[in-house]
């Protein structure tokens, strides 16, 4: 065989290996599809594979955020919200307030801790509201009614779910003037006990009474006093100047008018409520002063009552009794 021939044949069967090669690799050989549109997480955006190699991914880079959205994929970064640190509240709850644009999200709600109606979280006071539909007489620290003739079932009285402390008008400190008691043995209304009260105060004008508590705290409290009722009903401190701690009370408060056909009104007694007053922790001195005195206004006292907080531990200070007089 001729050298030419040889080369051709060899030529032909070296070309004849490499398209069998060819063809076995073009055989194998896969071409990826992936998404149009684009899979992500926190960090990076793709294209996912649509052909059975899953782990396949085109286009795979990082976000490129404008206010928490990317620009290639739409991504939404997750949204951190924020709050005041003082607090918000109503009358159930308390809780502080978004201060980013999801108004509607709160932070720490919680039911209040109320102690002598005070939030021990935040500065919720509570406050009793007077649902009387009558002109009342509304006490201005608690909302709450003084009228102590009020029968209206919906209305909310001052002092109502607070302790009495009764103080005997006998334990009274003689401040100027002559201290005078009498007892009232005679002509009492089967409803009521036996009383000893001050006569007049002291039966005399600008006469002053002091009456004196210690308080483990500084708390409020609701003040009133059992006087005899008037032949008409007047306003208590048009007549008698109280003070707490040197504060004066200036509110109206009604004295109840003298029971019809009862007995006279130094025998006939009731309450008249003087509304909310502020205690120290420590010493307090409440004091009445007699500003006026005629036939058809003397108040005769048989006791006060501080009405506080449970919870609240109040002591009197009785003072010698030697100069009571019984009559």
């Amino acid at each position: 065989m001729k050298k030419t021939s040889f080369k051709i044949i060899s030529l032909l069967a070296t070309l004849a290996i490499a398209m069998s090669f060819v063809t076995m690799f073009a055989a194998c050989g896969h071409e990826h599809t992936f998404e149009t549109g684009w899979t992500n997480d926190a960090s990076n955006h793709w294209h996912a594979a649509t052909c059975e190699h899953k782990d396949k991914v085109s286009d795979k880079a990082a976000h490129t955020l404008s206010d928490g959205v990317c620009t290639v994929c739409g991504y939404k970064a997750p949204h951190e919200h924020t709050f005041a640190t003082a607090w918000t509240y109503d009358e159930t709850n308390h809780w502080h307030a978004a201060t980013c644009e999801h108004t509607t999200e709160v932070s720490g709600k919680a039911a209040h801790t109320l102690t002598d109606g005070a939030c021990g979280v935040c500065d919720y006071k509570q406050e009793a509201k007077c649902k009387c539909e009558d002109a009342c007489i509304i006490c201005p620290e608690c909302g709450g009614c003084i009228d102590t003739d009020c029968t209206n079932t919906e209305c909310i009285k001052c002092g109502d779910g607070l302790k009495s402390n009764y103080f005997e008008a006998e334990e009274a400190e003689l401040v100027d003037g002559t201290l005078k008691f009498n007892v009232s043995n005679k002509n009492i209304p089967e409803s009521e006990e036996q009383v000893t009260y001050l006569q007049g105060v002291m039966g005399n004008t600008n006469g002053t009474i002091t009456f004196k508590i210690t308080s483990d705290k500084a708390t409020t409290v609701t003040l009133r006093v059992r006087n005899g009722k008037n032949f008409v009903e007047t306003v208590f401190t048009d007549n008698m100047m109280v003070t707490v701690n040197g504060d004066l009370i200036e509110r109206e408060s009604i004295v109840p008018a003298a029971t019809p056909g009862g007995v006279h009104r130094k025998r006939d007694f009731d309450w008249t409520n003087l509304g909310c007053v502020n205690l120290v922790a420590g010493e307090n001195t409440i004091v009445f002063i007699v500003s006026t005195m005629d036939d058809e206004r003397c108040y005769n006292l048989d006791k006060i009552d501080v009405q506080a907080p449970a919870g609240t531990t109040l002591t009197w200070e009785p003072t010698d009794n030697t100069w009571r007089e019984e009559i």
